[in-house]
């Protein structure tokens, strides 16, 4: 097989960054210095060689996001890609010969698909639009990849995401679905005629459904036709006659197997958990994540006809996920990580019915007594609902105040795996309460589609009695709790300080913001389509009076007369989503407020800074506007 392309070249190229080097700080009561926090490295997806001997992974321990190859007999693990770009989602290719996975610009999170041979070497650049191209997938004999992209407009002229593949002999890209709707999770069947997939087009973006298509493209076959629900994440069985999924249909994720011939789908789990990612063995066996309350296990079952009782095979407590079978079958591999385990990689074995570490990060296990481990609390949201968090003490020393740490993510949930970001706040001398509000996943539909059309009331409400929980417990006094996140965290705490009523009913001491929307028809404006189709279901269409004035009211900087506090802005120049020109323009509207605030933008990194030295640099700021602000 000859893969075709643009090699792309690793070539030590200067970068040029506006603040990286972090500011002179006073000590104060921490159990690590934040250079320790951030050099424990992540680990991100992970793929077996077919002959099952080796696995794949990517990880940041070298402060990006880079691949890695490890032997299951032992040994050191080897580095594979050296671009200062991430590399992300590794996959073996059937004869062994290559890995795929993808990269983007400085954070930008436009992707295009590249390979390399496992023993490194110059990497091929599979595609090379300007475009967001995804989520590859190798045929079964290894000649094409199939993947989404939205390169090309939708049959009613709007930018979406349909299904391609490429021949890698001759770079040839054919595309294979043409529908107005987004097309996603492209897997080939075990034969490769067929190709499964996930779309909105008969959803209208409230849900979507499993289709098939010849794999040369041709008529979609519609296979689940649960409206209203979002079915997803497709996985063959082996003998390509059945699907397994999950779904939302009943109000929490579910694991349900389709028949491809008949379309009749059975259910192999169902219960008020949500059950989510579906993967099967060679050997008759499924594997899958349940979440309970933000701690995420893996749970194995038969996939015969009886139905088996399932059974655990991995911690409480943390964040165990990616879970992918052996091509053998007879082992299970997943990334774990807890609140003081920043990420290792772990294999179950059939045979044995034991779990052994394959990349287990020894420098986390001799400080983990001096990370901070939560305590899972509930309280009484407005209205006298139940709300859930992770609360994280002070680790030594005097408490200084306390910080509410709001989650990423327009369908979000904080989940209790390992966050530099709170271990930095906490061994810095700040209690922290990460709550789920409304709007959260992991609780059941009702509870997420709490503030669907409704932006700015449930979640601010909730974030204000996580605020009222930590001065009623006694972690801080009034006016000593922060509010703050990344991405739509971000976003949310910019709104909590800036929305009337709720800006003057509670007095926070400060708000952080990273990478934190602060317009949002100008995020709406340059979004990628799926984010463009998610704000109208969810906020409305900018292009329509009564709606524009809905994003004028949502938008902080619309409403920076009401903040009263301090405002941290951090950003990187690569955003896609949260411009420089945004923050700068952000920062100029509460300056002429005579409101206080700092800005600081990276030139070099994009949303949620995935560069360890630009995170580093972040957390020095942080800690410096906190101990300003809140000085204990």
């Amino acid at each position: 097989m000859v893969i075709t392309g643009l090699l792309l070249t690793a070539s030590a190229t200067a970068l040029v960054v506006s603040c990286t080097v972090a500011p002179t700080v006073e000590e104060g009561p921490e159990s690590l210095a934040l250079e320790e926090i951030v050099a424990l490295p992540r680990v991100g997806g992970l793929a077996f060689s077919p002959d099952s001997r080796r696995i794949v992974y990517a990880s940041d321990a070298t402060g990006n996001w880079s691949l890695y190859t490890v032997r299951l007999s032992g040994g050191r693990a080897e580095r594979i890609t050296y671009s200062p770009e991430a590399a992300l989602a590794p996959s073996w290719s059937p004869d062994g010969n290559w890995i795929s996975y993808i990269s983007d610009h400085a954070g930008n999170e436009i992707y295009d698909i590249y390979a390399i041979s496992p023993d490194g070497g110059r990497p091929v650049r599979l595609t090379t639009r300007e475009a967001d191209d995804r989520e590859p997938h190798w045929s079964p004999d290894g000649s094409k990849i199939a993947f989404s992209s939205d390169r090309e407009p939708r049959p009613d002229g709007e930018k979406g995401y349909a299904i391609y593949s490429i021949t890698l002999e001759t770079g040839e890209v054919t595309r294979l679905t043409n529908a107005n709707g987004d097309d996603h999770e492209p897997r080939w069947s075990p034969k490769g005629d067929q190709i499964a997939f996930t779309s909105t087009r008969d959803s209208g973006n409230r849900g979507s459904d499993i289709y098939v298509i010849p794999s040369d493209g041709g008529k979609a076959k519609k296979l689940t036709t649960h409206k209203g629900g979002a079915d997803g994440h497709p996985r063959w069985l082996s003998n390509g006659k059945e699907i397994f999924f999950h779904s939302n249909l009943s109000g929490f994720y579910d694991i349900g197997r389709v028949a491809v011939a008949r379309g009749a789908v059975r259910w192999i789990k169902n219960d008020e958990l949500d059950q989510m990612g579906p993967e099967l063995s060679s050997k008759g066996m499924l594997a899958y994540t349940s979440n309970e309350d933000g701690n995420l296990v893996v749970e194995l079952t038969s996939i015969g006809k009886r139905r088996s009782k399932s059974s655990r095979t991995t911690w409480d407590d943390g964040v165990t996920s990616h879970p992918v079978w052996s091509p053998d079958g007879n082992m299970l591999a997943f990334t774990y990580s807890g609140p003081a385990r920043p990420g290792e990689i772990w294999v179950y074995r059939r045979s044995t019915e034991e779990i052994d570490p394959v990349i287990e990060n020894l420098n986390a296990v001799k400080v983990s007594e001096q990370l901070m481990v939560p305590e899972r609390v509930q309280f009484e949201a407005d209205g006298g609902s139940s709300l859930s968090g992770f609360l994280y003490g002070v680790k030594s020393g005097k408490g200084l105040g306390a910080i509410v740490w709001l989650h990423d993510g327009l369908r979000g949930q904080w989940l209790n795996g390992w966050s530099p970001e709170i271990q930095s706040l906490v061994a810095s001398g700040y209690v922290v309460l990460a709550p789920n509000f409304r709007g959260s996943t992991g609780r059941g539909a009702e509870f997420e589609e709490t503030n669907d059309r409704n932006w700015g009331e449930a979640e601010i409400a909730d974030v204000q009695a996580a605020a009222h929980f930590l001065e009623e417990q006694g972690f801080a006094r009034s006016g000593q709790v922060a509010v703050g996140g990344t991405g739509y965290g971000g976003f949310l705490a910019l709104l909590t300080v800036s929305l009337n009523p709720y800006a003057k009913e509670y007095e926070w001491a400060a708000a952080l913001s990273v990478s934190g929307w602060t317009n949002l028809e100008s995020t709406y404006r340059r979004g990628h389509s799926r984010i463009q189709r998610q704000f109208r279901s969810e906020v409305g269409d900018p292009n329509i009076d009564a709606d524009q004035e809905w994003y004028d009211y949502l938008s902080p900087i619309r409403n920076v007369s009401a903040i009263k506090c301090p405002v941290l802005l951090i950003g990187g120049k690569k955003d896609a989503f949260v411009t420089e020109s945004d923050l700068v323009r952000m920062k100029r509207a509460l300056e002429r407020q005579d409101k206080k605030v700092e800005l600081i933008t990276y030139d070099d990194d994009g949303r949620g800074l995935r560069l360890r030295q630009n995170r580093l640099s972040s957390l020095h700021y942080i800690r410096n506007f906190l101990r300003k602000h809140i000085p204990g």
